[in-house]
């Protein structure tokens, strides 16, 4: 019976409401950094109350879009210091 648990539409979609603490592990970064992000809007986010929840899917899309601008820079950086023929 565990494949209701991750197949299931109502335990998929528990499974996609993170925590700071896991944004965190997740990003590799400090809590205090997700929490910064999440006041500033720069990171998909909600408040509940008083604590932030993250939808895995919407942090992974925010993610992909983040470094499809990162990895465009970085070969430009390398063919200058390649370029030299």
């Amino acid at each position: 019976m565990s494949s209701t648990n991750g197949s299931s539409e109502s335990g998929s979609s528990a499974a996609e409401i993170l925590t700071v603490h896991e944004i965190a592990q997740l990003l590799r970064v400090p809590k205090s950094t997700v929490y910064k992000m999440a006041r500033m809007n720069q990171i998909p986010a909600s408040k509940i109350g008083k604590h932030w929840r993250f939808v895995r899917s919407e942090v992974h899309r925010w993610l992909r879009a983040q470094s499809g601008t990162i990895p465009a820079a970085v070969p430009e950086r390398r063919q200058l210091f390649t370029d030299g023929r």
